[in-house]
C-alpha cells in the first residue's frame, strides 16, 4: 500500500485502562512514549489529542540498587489510568522516513508516531 506508514504496532496496542474505543498514535520519545487519540483524518494528515493519564496505584515501581539512583526491574509491566484528552491539539502528517528510503511514517517537525497504539510509558532508568 502507498501511504501505508511504516510504523505501526502489528495489532492495536496500550497500557492504559479505560481507553476509550478509538483510533490512537504513540509517540515515540528517547526512551519514553506518550499516547494521542486522533480527532480528525485525512489521507495525508491527522489531528491528535494528547491523552492525559494518571499513574495506576495498584502497579509500583520496583527499585533495586544500581544505576545512577536505582534500577527499576518491572518498568515494562506499569499501566496507567484514563482521564480524558487534552484541549489543545497537533497535527501530524505522513513524511517520507530518512531511515527507509521512500516509506512513509507519521511525524512532526522530527516527532514521530507509531501507529495503531496508546501506550504510555516513563523510562525509570534514565
Amino acid at each position: 500500500m502507498k501511504n501505508k506508514p511504516i510504523r505501526a504496532y502489528e495489532e492495536f496496542n496500550a497500557n492504559i485502562i479505560g481507553l476509550p474505543e478509538g483510533e490512537y498514535l504513540t509517540e515515540t520519545m528517547w526512551s519514553d512514549t506518550r499516547a494521542f487519540k486522533v480527532v480528525a483524518k485525512t489521507a495525508a494528515t491527522m489531528t491528535l489529542k494528547k491523552v492525559k493519564v494518571i499513574a495506576n496505584p495498584e502497579w509500583k515501581p520496583e527499585i533495586i540498587p544500581g544505576g545512577f539512583a536505582g534500577h527499576c526491574t518491572n518498568q515494562r509491566e506499569q499501566t496507567w489510568v484514563y482521564d480524558g484528552l487534552e484541549s489543545d491539539t497537533i497535527k501530524v502528517r505522513l513524511v517520507k522516513s530518512k531511515y527507509a528510503g521512500s516509506e512513509k511514517l507519521w511525524g512532526r517537525k522530527g516527532r514521530e508516531f507509531i501507529a495503531n497504539g496508546a501506550v504510555e510509558f516513563y523510562d525509570y532508568n534514565f
